[in-house]
Formats: C-alpha cells, sequence, structure tokens
C-alpha cells in the first residue's frame, strides 16, 4: 500500500476506530478487538449495502452470513487510485467479518461456559447441603417410593441406602402413629401444601425413634408435582424429656388433688373439737358457773381461748385455699353494695386498729354502683387485706380503703398502708402459699401466710384480678379488681368515712 492512503476507518455496532496504519490493521485481524490501539474516530460513516463510493471515501460493510457487523471505509488522496484497492479491501473486510464473527461466537461459548461453572457451583454447593445436612432428607416419587436419601439417613434408621432405594418410605412406619395422621399427612402433599408433624418411626433394628417432620412437593417445570422432599430431625431426647415432665406433672397434680380432697373432706373433723375447746374455754373464762379459784386457771383458760381460735383461723384458711385448689368453692351470688360490705368489714378491724394506734380511713366516691357476688367471700378477702394492713403498719400510721369506677368500666376497691412495705423479692414471697415476710412488726399478730394466696383465689373466683404493689419503706396498696360484667346498677349512696 502507497503512502497516499490517508486513513482507514473500521465502525464496529457503530463506533468508528481509527487506524493510521496497516500494522494496526494487520494486529487487529491476528489479536482481536481487546488488544486493537486504534482511537475512537472524528467522523462517523454509516454503513449499508455494497461497496460504495461517497467522494474520496471507500465505504465496504462487513458483513458475515445475515449479520451486519458494521463496515470498513477507505480515504484516500486520489480517487483514480480507489479501484486498484477494491480487491485487496475487499477481501481484507471479508476476513475482517469472519474473525468478528468468531470471535463473537468464542465470547458467547465463553459466556455459556462461565454460566455452566455456575451453575455446576450452585448445585455442588446444594449437594453439599444435602449430604452434610444433620437431618434426615429422603426424596420419593408420587407413590411414596424412595430415589434418594443422605447419608445421615443411614446413621439414624440403621438403612443403608442401597437397601433403601425402590422401597416404600412405609418402611419407617413404628406402627405407633394413628392412621389419621398419615391421611392428613398424604391429603396434605398431595393437595400441594407442605406437611410438618411428629412422627414415631423405627429403625432398621427394630427400635423406636421420635422424628420432626416436614414434607414439601417438588414441581416440575409443567407445572405438576412430580416428587415429594421430606426431612426428618431426631427428637427422641426432647420426647423423652417432655414426657418425663408430662409424667411427673401428673403425679404433682394426683398428689395435690388428693392433699386438697382430704383437707377439704377434713373439715367437720377438725373444726368440731376446736369448736368445742373455744366453746368450753370461753365459758370458763367467763366464769358462768363460778368464780375460778386460782387466778392462774384463769390465765391458762385465757391461753387456750386465744391459741383454739388462732388454730381454727390456720385451719380455715388452710381448708378454704384447698377447696379453691380442689374447685369445691360454690359463690353464694347476690347483689352487693360496696360501702356496706366496707362498713362491716372496718367495724370488726376497728379494735385491732385502735390497739395498734392505727387510723382507718375510707374514700368512697358518689355513685357507686352495686356489684354481684359472694359477700360472705367479699368480705372475708377485705377482712384479709386489712388485717395485714394493720399488722403491718406501725402506731400513728393510717390504712385507708378506698374505690373507684368509670360508666361501663370495671370496679376497683384498693386498701393502702402507710406501713413498712415490701421489696419485690418479698411480694413474691408474700403471694406465695405460707409465705410470710418477717418485718419485725408482725410477730405482734401471729399469721398463716395463706391470706394473699386466699385473696387472689375469692376474687379470681369473682372473675376479677388481684393486684399487690409496694415499696420499702413507704406502705402497700392491694387491689381488688372486679369486672365491667359484675357491675351492676343503679348506684347506691356515699357512705361516711370511719375513723378509729
Amino acid at each position: 500500500m502507497q503512502s497516499n492512503l490517508l486513513a482507514r476507518l473500521l465502525l464496529i455496532q457503530n463506533m468508528a476506530l481509527l487506524m493510521e496504519k496497516w500494522e494496526t490493521l494487520t494486529s487487529f485481524i491476528c489479536r482481536g478487538l481487546e488488544e486493537f490501539p486504534g482511537v475512537i474516530a472524528t467522523r462517523y460513516v454509516e454503513s449499508g449495502g455494497n461497496a460504495q463510493e461517497a467522494g474520496d471515501r471507500l465505504v465496504l460493510p462487513l458483513h458475515s452470513g445475515e449479520k451486519d457487523y458494521g463496515a470498513f471505509v477507505l480515504e484516500v488522496a486520489d480517487r483514480s487510485e480507489i479501484d486498484f484497492y477494491v480487491p485487496y479491501i475487499q477481501n481484507m473486510v471479508g476476513m475482517i467479518a469472519v474473525i468478528l464473527e468468531n470471535r463473537a461466537q468464542t465470547e458467547h461459548l465463553k459466556e455459556e461456559i462461565e454460566s455452566r461453572k455456575e451453575a455446576e457451583m450452585k448445585l455442588r454447593k446444594l449437594t453439599s447441603a444435602v449430604e452434610q445436612s444433620p437431618n434426615v432428607v429422603i426424596i420419593t416419587d408420587l407413590k411414596g417410593i424412595i430415589e434418594y436419601v443422605n447419608p445421615r439417613f443411614e446413621q439414624l434408621t440403621g438403612y443403608s441406602e442401597a437397601e433403601a432405594l425402590g422401597r416404600n418410605v412405609s418402611l419407617l412406619k413404628s406402627g405407633e402413629t394413628s392412621k389419621e395422621t398419615y391421611q392428613n399427612l398424604w391429603q396434605t402433599i398431595m393437595s400441594g401444601h407442605r406437611w410438618h408433624g411428629d412422627l414415631k418411626d423405627k429403625r432398621r433394628d427394630g427400635s423406636t425413634f421420635w422424628a420432626s417432620v416436614s414434607i414439601s412437593p417438588i414441581w416440575d417445570d409443567g407445572g405438576e408435582i412430580s416428587h415429594f422432599v421430606s426431612m426428618h430431625e431426631d427428637i427422641t431426647h426432647r420426647k423423652l424429656a417432655e414426657d418425663k415432665i408430662k409424667k411427673a406433672m401428673t403425679q404433682a397434680q394426683t398428689a395435690n388433688r388428693a392433699k386438697s380432697e382430704l383437707l377439704a373432706n377434713m373439715s367437720h373433723e377438725l373444726r368440731t373439737p376446736l369448736n368445742a375447746i373455744i366453746g368450753f374455754s370461753n365459758t370458763i373464762k367467763s366464769e358462768i358457773f363460778g368464780p375460778i379459784q386460782n387466778p392462774r386457771y384463769a390465765d391458762y383458760t385465757g391461753d387456750i381461748l386465744t391459741s383454739a381460735e388462732h388454730l381454727l383461723e390456720l385451719i380455715n384458711d388452710i381448708l378454704d385455699v384447698s377447696a379453691i385448689e380442689a374447685g369445691k368453692i360454690d359463690l353464694q351470688e347476690e347483689s352487693l353494695v360496696i360501702p356496706e360490705i366496707v362498713q362491716s368489714c372496718l367495724r370488726l378491724i376497728e379494735p385491732r386498729a385502735f390497739g395498734g394506734d392505727v387510723i382507718l380511713k375510707t374514700e368512697l366516691p358518689e355513685g357507686l354502683p352495686a356489684v354481684w357476688g359472694d359477700e360472705r367471700r367479699l368480705k372475708q378477702s377485705l377482712i384479709n387485706l386489712l388485717t395485714n394492713a394493720v399488722k403491718f403498719t406501725p402506731e400513728g400510721g393510717t390504712v385507708t380503703v378506698a374505690a373507684k369506677w368509670e360508666p361501663g368500666g370495671a370496679l376497683e376497691i384498693a386498701v393502702s398502708d402507710t406501713g413498712v412495705g415490701m421489696t419485690k423479692k418479698d411480694l413474691v414471697k408474700a403471694m406465695s402459699q405460707f409465705g410470710q415476710v418477717d418485718s419485725g412488726l408482725n410477730r405482734k399478730h401471729e399469721g398463716t401466710g395463706l391470706g394473699l394466696p386466699l385473696v387472689q383465689g375469692l376474687i379470681e373466683l369473682h372473675d376479677g384480678e388481684f393486684h399487690l404493689d409496694s415499696k420499702k419503706g413507704q406502705g402497700t396498696t392491694a387491689r381488688i379488681v372486679l369486672p365491667a360484667s359484675r357491675v351492676l346498677s343503679p348506684p347506691v349512696a356515699k357512705s361516711e368515712a370511719v375513723q378509729a
């Protein structure tokens, strides 16, 4: 080629690349576009058709088969020399087109190879995950014939892969799982849904094990179920632990019921002799049939009466708690006026409060409605709370009974004191049966440790809630909340406050 060839342009996919030397074109043909050192041309030449002349420029399309790769443009200084270059350039253009086609096919092949490598990598990961899974993996056809098992299958069941393949998955049936369970299983997976549950299966040696099983359908390209895949997690140890817990709970509940029934049935046998002791000792102390000659006998009689009354109180609390646990308390329900209930309870507590120099107050707003409940049991609950409040309140302290209600809502009765209060740990202890908080003040009046649990049980029988709030050194508030379903109308008038 001569020096009067000014420039050559190679247009590939609408990008014009300038080649200033033939060596550049030769390098392109040999090494490909990746190492082509041409620069983007400043002039764009459209391609199309056969070889065509445009001024001092020869344009040749780059075709291979039915694909158009661009154009080759030759610029010359003397137009008369174009005919001289055409055959040579046409051959070269043909070679370039074939090279481009080969390059394209090579790139496509590379992409396909990379895609296959990526797919194979994913498949290897999936295969490794299944093979190394700590759970059993089984793949069956629609009839339950085993087509695949992972290594964990042999470890758990004792069947080798060769023994399992081609056999029905029912070979694991222990006979201890109900037919209804298997019917539900098959109906679920055949309808295209996942099934999950616990099955008791059998090993090759005849021993059984529990498995948490999840079975899912596998769909083919046509949207039809072709196989099922199931995963079995060995939960034998968990099931054995659950069975032990259930047996222990059953035994504990049986023992508790037996205890409660025994105590409830002993009510008459325990109370009858105590009532006789209380009655006779009270008669002797009152000297109804004549004076007691020796003063010591009078003191002894008083001790007998006090001890018997305390023992009767303890027995009554125990029997009531046991009766609640045994479900043997029936409420005698009627319409109750809260202020009247509160005043009745305060009158019973007044002597004890007066003896401890504790002030009793009430905060009962006007318009409190009546409630539906058992008068004796609600009074018993309030007396227990008032007794505790007085017991734990030092001299000069205050115990307040308050009530509040909003139309359409629950009714709340609160007993608050300015006593010693309790810590969170003490609160837990106080709410447990026979739990007594040692404050230094309670020893003036011995308790049973059943008062608060008893109140909670009685209020729950009324479909209500019992809450206990306290802060060390600031006092305690016990709240009885009766639900709106037990609130009646019309409201009643406010009662006068009582102060002892």
